[in-house]
């Protein structure tokens, strides 16, 4: 832990990592910039990201959009919460679209990424203590 405490510059943490742990509140006391692997691989990409959030409905929608842009003939990723990790895609051979679907805790940790299109498909009640 001191060995990250007294080098990182950068931490991309996995969403499942609550932002009260320790070790993430130690970065932030240290102005560490902590960021998601979306954040990050958005850094090295031009394609255009279509975004979706929202309590319910992510998957499908994230699906039927990726669906669209390869029936249309267009370069396209699926990632976020469903496919590949966006970096190992942009790593690999970046494409010309990305249907990306996004947990609130993704975002949580996105500062920079601004997506060509950016879906909402609904917040219920469940999801207002964020």
């Amino acid at each position: 832990v001191n060995r990250i405490l007294d080098n990182a510059g950068l931490v991309i943490k996995s969403p499942g990592i609550p932002d009260k742990a320790p070790l993430i509140q130690a970065l932030k006391a240290k102005n560490v910039e902590i960021i998601d692997e979306i954040e990050f691989a958005s850094r090295y990409t031009k394609a255009k990201i279509i975004a979706i959030t929202g309590s319910n409905g992510k998957t499908t929608t994230t699906r039927l959009v990726y669906h669209m842009l390869e029936t249309a003939g267009l370069d396209a990723g699926l990632a976020g919460n469903v496919g590949f990790s966006l970096a190992k895609q942009v790593a690999e051979g970046d494409r010309a679209y990305y249907a990306l679907e996004l947990s609130s805790f993704q975002l949580d940790a996105c500062y920079s990424i601004r997506p060509y299109i950016g879906v909402l498909t609904n917040i219920t009640p469940d999801h207002l203590d964020r």
